[in-house]
């Protein structure tokens, strides 16, 4: 039953209520809704329930920095909470957030990947 969209009225906040109705409106996948307000969400909780409006381009590189440096994320988990983020700035807010200048998950250096074949079966 997770794809099944909940009712936009089921949120307290007229914010994401909004913001809920608009992925609608734009005709977003539930999926691509539920994930984009949890990476939303994560962003204004650090950076203490502060209102996007206020939040400017040195608060996204904070946030991205801290997701790779402190929590660890893949390059690609940064670049979803990023295309979250920037949604919710451009097409929603409507303003643009300029040049970007964060921290980048690193890769361990020396792991090698490597291809197991039908003989590491047997």
């Amino acid at each position: 039953m997770d794809d099944i969209p909940v009712p936009i009225s089921q949120s307290r906040s007229p914010f994401i209520n909004q913001l809920r109705a608009f992925m609608r409106i734009k005709q977003l996948s539930y999926a691509t809704e539920k994930t984009y307000l949890h990476w939303i969400l994560s962003y204004i909780r650090f950076h203490g329930r502060r209102h996007p409006q206020l939040l400017k381009a040195k608060h996204v590189d904070k946030y991205l920095s801290y997701l790779a440096i402190e929590r660890k994320v893949s390059p690609q988990t940064q670049a979803l909470a990023l295309n979250s983020i920037v949604f919710l700035h451009h097409r929603f807010l409507g303003h643009k957030l300029g040049k970007l200048n964060f921290s980048r998950p690193r890769y361990k250096k020396g792991l090698l990947l490597f291809l197991l074949t039908r003989k590491h079966y047997r």
